[in-house]
């Protein structure tokens, strides 16, 4: 990511909600680990693409909603997967961590929400837009339809 924002500028990793906010009352923790790379959720929310610490952080949707990036770092964390079994994509509501989007919400609805959510943070790359997906399943899926890059 950091070679893009060199290249291109305006490069920015961004997730689903599937990561605790413990960073929120305590900035010394980080919320994200991925193959021992830690990262904080978005210090804010307003203007947060244009801030010098988000490089460094990881935006959720509510931080990148309504911009475009030249490149996008979208992490599908492990709240979306793929059943082999069935040929579906499944949600793991016990991997969802924003309480308000699932508060009262039924399984489908709650994965239409979790789907949009991940649609919306796959378009905002202009000129790139690159995957980590946690879930083995949906990785191997994803593989049939998209390029892997090393």
């Amino acid at each position: 990511m950091y070679a893009k924002e060199e290249e291109t500028g305006l490069s920015r990793m961004v997730a689903g909600y599937a990561w605790p906010w413990i960073s929120k009352n305590d900035r010394s923790k980080k919320d994200i680990e991925i193959q021992g790379v830690k990262r904080m959720w978005n210090h804010c929310t307003e203007g947060w693409v244009h801030t010098r610490e988000a490089i460094d952080e990881v935006g959720c949707i509510h931080s990148i909603q309504g911009y475009d990036l030249n490149c996008a770092f979208v992490i599908l964390g492990n709240d979306i997967g793929y059943d082999k079994t069935t040929g579906q994509i499944i949600i793991r509501p016990e991997c969802y961590f924003d309480k308000n989007g699932k508060i009262t919400a039924s399984y489908e609805e709650l994965k239409e929400y979790i789907t949009n959510v991940y649609y919306v943070l796959m378009t905002r790359g202009i000129k790139g837009t690159y995957l980590y997906v946690c879930d083995d399943e949906l990785r191997e899926y994803f593989g049939k339809y998209i390029e892997e890059e090393n």
